[in-house]
């Protein structure tokens, strides 16, 4: 049986409008490798489209492209059948700039396959279409180019990116992108005819979203009483890192408890090493096992919205 949820869309008249201006062109936002799975509810464990990265660029035409990069489009087997994974499977949802999470309920517009074509949809007006855009899917990958004139400024919303199995929505497909939070864009190139602008302090460079990324500098596998790894930053600001297991017997407790914490200033973008060392009581307590270990990272800068991944390595306490 497929994996399927049916939604009551609605059509609606796409609109055209005003262009806007290329303001954030490109922005690279990245997704880590190995998180394309999750458990349904009475079906067991099942694996989608794995995205790793999604450049955000605005050409000053009235669209923002956004250009979705899988590590893998895994064949899924359903009830003994093969399914292939479509990139087409994928949802581009739209969100405040104070939302903080992917959830349905603050979900201001989606951008999706509509049948045949693409759509941008308005949630709180019943899913009624308010734009049209287009897709273009490649072998590992696909480019979706969404209508700006019912959004405006690109860098005022938030975004999530769905990938899985066609009919879900956000957030239940099996990779979701960011893996926590929410994807922010900043200001790249300044509005046409904005040269001099009032009351801006004098100068300063264009604003750098903050980033993590190259997690695979984390060892998935590692032994003793402090965690390692290397991270890319790609801006100053304070890094944070928890270390989370399974609460209870740290064996198989679905909920998590923090098992080691560390904070560390980040000077300069680029490569950071952190290390988080366990705390007295787990080490006691996992002392001779091993265990899966959820590290969760927070890089924030003043003024930028945080940026947050998650790194799942297995841990062997001596």
């Amino acid at each position: 049986m497929r994996l399927r949820r049916l939604l009551g869309w609605t059509s609606g008249i796409g609109a055209t409008l005003a262009i806007a201006p290329a303001i954030a062109s490109p922005q690279s936002l990245t997704d880590p490798v190995g998180d394309n799975c999750r458990d349904y509810t009475g079906i067991g464990n099942h694996c989608g489209p794995d995205i790793t990265q999604a450049v955000f660029t605005t050409p000053g035409d009235g669209t923002m492209h956004v250009d979705i990069t899988y590590a893998s489009l895994p064949t899924e087997v359903i009830g003994g059948m093969p399914y292939p994974q479509l990139p087409e499977y994928v949802e581009l949802g739209i969100y405040p700039a104070t939302a903080t999470s992917p959830a349905l309920t603050g979900l201001a517009y989606r951008f999706s396959k509509f049948g045949a074509d693409w759509k941008l949809q308005q949630n709180d007006q019943g899913l009624k279409v308010v734009g049209d855009g287009t897709a273009t899917p490649r072998a590992l990958g696909i480019e979706l180019v969404v209508p700006l004139a019912p959004l405006g400024d690109p860098t005022g919303w938030r975004y999530a990116i769905n990938a899985g199995n066609t009919g879900e929505v956000i957030p239940e497909h099996p990779d979701l992108a960011p893996n926590t939070g929410l994807f922010a864009l900043a200001t790249t190139t300044p509005p046409p005819g904005g040269g001099g602008g009032g009351g801006g302090g004098g100068g300063g460079g264009p604003a750098t979203v903050p980033e993590l990324s190259a997690l695979d500098g984390i060892d998935g596998t590692q032994r003793g009483t402090k965690i390692k790894g290397t991270i890319e930053a790609s801006t100053p600001g304070t890094l944070s890192v928890r270390a989370l297991a399974p609460a209870g017997a740290l064996a198989s407790a679905a909920k998590l408890k923090t098992i080691g914490k560390s904070t560390k200033a980040v000077t300069a973008a680029g490569t950071i090493r952190f290390k988080v060392a366990l705390k007295k009581s787990a080490k006691r307590k996992l002392a001779g096992k091993r265990v899966k270990v959820t590290l969760r990272l927070a890089l924030t800068a003043e003024g930028q919205p945080t940026a947050t991944a998650k790194r799942r390595i297995t841990l062997k306490v001596p």
